[in-house]
């Protein structure tokens, strides 16, 4: 086997010449510094050009919140088309070493990864629960098969870290590890609710809003707060920020700027997820990401994380690979119907038994309101090139019957979807689960 050739940092300097001295220049604080790109799983990506002052926001995270220092080794697996990867790279601003890695996270197994962090003695290490999940399949143990001695923080995005998730991860992993979720996103390049690193974890719980983020959770209706009640609602921000997007490429007037953000709530960013806050621990909840993916079945809202807090955990996590939940409300239909995919792990099948456990747990869990009704077994569900459930395009399709006319290249597995357009047909009086 041969070792790759790469120039060494004293090489690639022996190159430079005068002329090729940097040049800086002093801008304003809103001066456009880069473009980029929403992931397009709910139409069209949007173009956002973003300002200088994100720089602001990554040293706030990397110093207060991450509490990263030059004697840290980064380790955040991201593709260059996710904010992440910005948000790493603004680490930088701290001086940490980074450490880059090309290629699957899951390849030869998901083990590697860890292997990684245990070779290069990362303090900090930044992926998603997908990725523990795929880790705790494994049935690896990290403490005890690797050295992760230098390890001080895991800090997950992308998608809910489920509360079960966390009482594998301190069963794994040192028990002095700071474990960690964050949600936020590409339309302001940092968090929205992120880490405590003094401060106590509640398990299934983001720990508190990052500073100067005025964070709410609004009624749908009205727009007032409904965060102190601890009632699921619309996750707003009422304050301006410093890295809101300076405006959308291509946009000249702002119409779609303002009718993105600011259409649903007069003078109030709305994210579009649908959130609470838990008043006794402070601790805040992302219930789905997109509240017009909201469940509504019977009147009675909440989120796709709540199912898969049950249906991701113990025990359905050591048979089941991934599930999708989303709702379906065709034209002439009166009421939301809620539907369950099951993609299976490599040689275990999807059964009917199976089901009827997956519905008990969720009424026991939940509520008999919560319980799906269809679970059905599936090949795969669409995911993002960054390894996200696309739970709109899904919901798209069976409420229509039909594609959408255009799907992202964001989409990594685009020709799923249309085992997912026969559901459009399916009716309760002749409910069927799929087999694999």
């Amino acid at each position: 086997m041969h070792e790759p050739v790469f120039p060494s940092l004293d090489d690639f300097l022996s190159e430079s010449r005068p002329e090729h001295e940097l040049e800086f220049k002093r801008v304003p604080f809103s001066h456009p510094l880069y473009i980029l790109y929403t992931s397009g799983t709910t139409g069209q990506p949007k173009c956002l050009v973003h300002s200088h002052s994100v720089i602001l926001q990554h040293k706030k995270t990397s110093v207060l919140h991450n509490s990263l220092t030059e004697n840290d080794i980064v380790f955040q697996y991201s593709s260059t088309s996710w904010v992440l990867w910005n948000i790493m790279i603004g680490h930088l601003s701290v001086g940490p070493t980074l450490i880059l890695y090309d290629g699957s996270p899951l390849w030869p197994s998901a083990k590697g990864m860890a292997s990684i962090a245990e070779y290069h003695r990362v303090s900090y290490w930044g992926c998603s629960p997908r990725y523990l999940q795929e880790l705790e399949m494994t049935r690896c143990i990290p403490k005890d098969e690797f050295d992760l001695s230098s390890l001080r923080m895991v800090q997950t995005g992308g998608s809910h870290l489920g509360a079960d998730q966390y009482h594998w991860f301190y069963r794994a992993f040192p028990p002095r590890v700071h474990l960690t979720s964050v949600t936020g996103g590409t339309d302001l390049v940092t968090s929205w609710i992120g880490t405590d690193p003094a401060g106590p974890l509640y398990p299934g719980e983001i720990q508190l809003p990052m500073l100067g983020q005025d964070v709410d959770v609004a009624d749908p209706s009205t727009g007032e707060s409904v965060k102190s009640t601890g009632k699921h609602g619309e996750f707003v921000c009422r304050q301006p920020f410093p890295s809101m997007p300076v405006f959308f490429w291509g946009d000249t007037n702002g119409t779609k700027y303002k009718d993105t953000y600011f259409d649903k709530f007069k003078n109030c960013w709305a994210q579009h997820d649908w959130a609470s806050y838990n008043p006794l621990t402070k601790g805040w909840q992302i219930h789905v990401n997109f509240s017009d993916g909201v469940l509504n079945p019977q009147g009675i809202r909440f989120g796709s994380s709540d199912i898969y807090s049950i249906t991701e955990s113990a025990p359905f996590n050591k048979v089941i690979s991934a599930t999708l939940c989303i709702g379906r409300r065709r034209p002439h239909d009166t009421d939301e119907e809620v539907f369950l995919f099951i993609v299976m792990q490599s040689e275990k099948s999807f059964t009917t038994q199976l089901a009827l456990e997956l519905k008990d747990a969720i009424r026991k869990g939940l509520s008999s309101k919560h319980v799906p009704r269809f679970i059905i077994g599936v090949k795969e569900v669409p995911m993002t090139v960054n390894g996200k459930k696309i739970e709109t395009l899904v919901k798209q399709v069976v409420s229509s019957g039909k594609l959408p006319a255009t799907i992202s290249s964001t989409v990594a597995n685009p020709d799923c979807l249309n085992d997912f357009i026969q559901y459009y047909e399916l009716e309760t009086t002749k409910e069927r689960r799929g087999k694999l």
